[in-house]
Order: structure tokens, then sequence, then C-alpha cells
């Protein structure tokens, strides 16, 4: 399936276009990079993270979801009231970054997105919490590794801006979750009470029931 047969009206968001009893994982990655080029948030943020020249970065797939979700809540015309604000998770991998440099990137990056972020160097999480989660038995090797063991396999993905200003997706579980809105757990990696709080506060932002 091509870009061009998600053609859409201008005030209908891409995912509500989405068949879901026929969509393949490739119609799955168009979709998501139609809706995050429809999503100025979102790409100010990838040309931010870009401009910082970091290794093997990545924005994380959360992120990604609640900008997303909440534009698909906006066009079902549900409130967004109750959806709270997230920080900017930016995943990267730099084993002997310097904190001068550290202090720099974030420093501009704060600049540039005039918002709450995070910076996660990965190559720093040996036993450490990876993303305010989950304990790891063995040193990240690379970004990738990082973001695939999210305790939230909905979450388990990343998106960043290549040179030819084309999204790159790195989604080892896939995307059909994400596009769809649901909340699944990763059985990579086990951390109950990390999921229940995630579940609890997606339920909160993003349900009407």
């Amino acid at each position: 399936m091509s870009q061009q047969e998600f053609c859409f009206q201008q005030e209908k968001h891409p995912l509500l276009v989405l068949d879901t009893h026929h969509a393949s994982e490739q119609d799955y990655q168009v979709l998501l990079r139609l809706s995050v080029l429809q999503c100025k948030q979102l790409m100010i943020r990838l040309n931010a993270c870009r401009s910082l020249n970091l290794n093997d970065y990545y924005i994380s797939g959360k992120t990604v979801c609640w900008y997303l979700w909440a534009a698909l809540v906006s066009s079902r015309s549900l409130s967004l009231t109750k959806i709270l604000p997230e920080p900017v998770f930016v995943c990267y991998y730099r084993p002997l970054e310097r904190n001068q440099l550290r202090a720099q990137n974030y420093n501009k990056l704060m600049q540039c997105l005039g918002g709450r972020s995070k910076l996660i160097n990965v190559s720093q999480l040996n036993r450490n919490a990876l993303l305010q989660y989950v304990e790891l038995s063995q040193p990240i090797s690379a970004t990738t590794e990082a973001l695939t063991r999210h305790p939230v396999q909905t979450y388990a993905f990343g998106i960043r801006l290549c040179a030819n200003r084309r999204i790159e997706i790195f989604a080892p579980f896939g995307l059909k979750s994400v596009l769809q809105m649901q909340f699944t757990p990763n059985p990579l990696v086990v951390d109950p009470a990390t999921y229940r709080k995630e579940k609890l506060q997606y339920l909160t932002a993003f349900r009407d029931d």
C-alpha cells in the first residue's frame, strides 16, 4: 500500500482510515510516518534531536504514542482535558560522553523544545533504571536494545529523522498495538508493578469510559 492510497481529508486523522482487517505491517509503517508528519509537535522534536548529532538516537515509543493518541482522541471529539503532559524521552548511545557535552546537548534540546525533556544515554544504563522502570542484568550495547526492553510492549519502539528527511522506525514488535491504541505487556520484561502504573496512566488519559 502506497502513501498515495492513504490520502485523506485535511480534518481527518490518518489513523481513522485504517482498515484493521486487511492492514499489513507495511501499512502500519506508512500510516505511522504519515501521522508523524501530520504532528507538528513531533516533527519539531525530531528536527531538534537531529540537530544535536546524537549517536544512535531515537525518540522513545511512549513519547510518539502520547502525541499520536492525543491527536486521535482530539479528532474523535473526546475530551483532552484529562490527558497528562508527558516528557519527551530521547534515547541515544554514547559510551564515552563527557558531562559537559551532555549538559550542552540537554540545554540545546530544552531551548528547541521549550518544555520537559529527558535525554537518556543508554550506554550508561547497567543496573540503573531504564526510563525509570526496569533493572537490567547486562549492560546496554545499543539504543535499539534499550527500547526493546520497555516493560510495555506498545511503547517498545522508536523513531528518528534520517539525513534524507525520512522518518526511520525501529519497531521489533510491530506497530499494530500502537496504531490501534492497544496497551500490551512486553513478554521479554516481567515488571507487573510498572505495567499496572503505565496502564492506569494510559486509561486515565485516553479512555472516555
